[in-house]
């Protein structure tokens, strides 16, 4: 089964630099979208046979940030990083890394709040493969509905393409399309290309966001010999802390 969590924009200068004017306008339009201190956003993932007749897969994304509180579920695994802790909980491997904010910070704890925190980047990111290498490429396809739409051909990596369809209005992803360079293994015993539909289902900036989902609290406590005791629910799992 396909495990390549792929997000939507990485956005710096050279991009823009490699990229028509056209689509200078729009990203732009994408940045200021997206760029928000407090946001809620759902994506689903999809992944079809070559021609759309069969999905394989489906998985939901749920992305939560308020300031510096960040959660992330993807995949089977979650990701929370408030004013104390980093913590990241792997359901396939049963698996908690604990890391505290508090004190002194190892390398290690560092590199995994870069992690967490470069998810907020990753949330943009397609472009970055079209943007250093010339030898991608980059057409406009036009107007579909409301959207403008771009294909892009990747020189090299798992994907040979995708179609990226933004709001003309808002420059919202609306949809994007990557296609497989190379069979893959979409089922057991079963290999063929295919293609993964991310589709945006909701941004939202404000009303009420879940702040329970910032909470390490269902997940351990502290003992009174400064242990992490996981609660009922994670008996079964493995901490690592840092």
């Amino acid at each position: 089964m396909v495990r390549i969590l792929l997000f939507l924009f990485l956005f710096c200068s050279s991009v823009f630099q490699a990229l028509s004017q056209d689509l200078e306008k729009t990203l732009a339009k994408t940045v200021k979208f997206y760029d928000k201190e407090r946001y809620e956003m759902d994506i689903q993932h999809l992944l079809y046979s070559l021609d759309g007749g069969k999905l394989y897969e489906q998985q939901d994304i749920v992305i939560l940030k308020d300031g510096d509180n960040y959660y992330a579920s993807s995949y089977g695994i979650e990701k929370i990083k408030n004013s104390n802790y980093q913590v990241i909980v792997n359901h396939q491997t049963r698996l908690i890394f604990i890391s505290s904010l508090k004190g002194q910070m190892s390398d290690e704890d560092k590199k995994q709040q870069r992690e967490i925190q470069s998810d907020l980047r990753q949330l943009f990111s397609v472009m970055q493969d079209m943007s250093y290498d010339k030898q991608n490429n980059i057409q406009y396809l036009g107007i579909q509905g409301n959207n403008q739409v771009y294909h892009a051909t990747f020189r090299d990596g798992v994907y040979e393409g995708a179609d990226f369809y933004f709001d003309k209005e808002t420059g919202q992803v609306k949809r994007s399309v990557y296609f497989t360079r190379d069979a893959l293994e979409v089922q057991p015993g079963v290999r063929e290309k295919a293609k993964l539909v991310i589709l945006p289902k909701k941004f939202k900036t404000k009303g009420s966001i879940d702040k329970k989902r910032f909470s390490t609290d269902a997940i351990f406590r502290i003992g009174s010999d400064k242990q992490i005791v996981l609660t009922d629910q994670y008996k079964g799992y493995t901490p690592i802390v840092e």
